[in-house]
């Protein structure tokens, strides 16, 4: 059987091409509106301001005053980074 089909004078069907698949990767930096807006001046202590407490509730303020400032740098940063025109209208 298989020799009759080898053999024979019948003309094969078209088998269409094998689709061809194109990829494309764009990337673009979005820089968000809230980004650029200035960060102000840090509050400055009145006269006469005392800020006392336990050990525990002092570690935790330096703490938290050490975060704001990591912060606030990493915002500095990435306003930087940020392209002149990048905002989020083009995406």
């Amino acid at each position: 059987m298989l020799s009759a089909c080898a053999s024979s004078v019948s003309k094969r069907p078209e088998v269409a091409a094998d689709p061809v698949i194109v990829t494309r990767t764009v990337t673009r930096s979005i820089c968000p509106p809230e980004l650029r807006l200035p960060l102000g001046a840090r509050p400055v202590p009145g006269a006469g301001a005392q800020i006392d407490g336990n050990p525990a509730g002092m570690a935790w303020l330096q703490a938290i005053l050490s975060r704001l400032g990591l912060v606030e740098d990493r915002m500095a940063d990435a306003a930087k980074e940020c392209a002149p025109g990048a905002t989020e209208g083009t995406r």
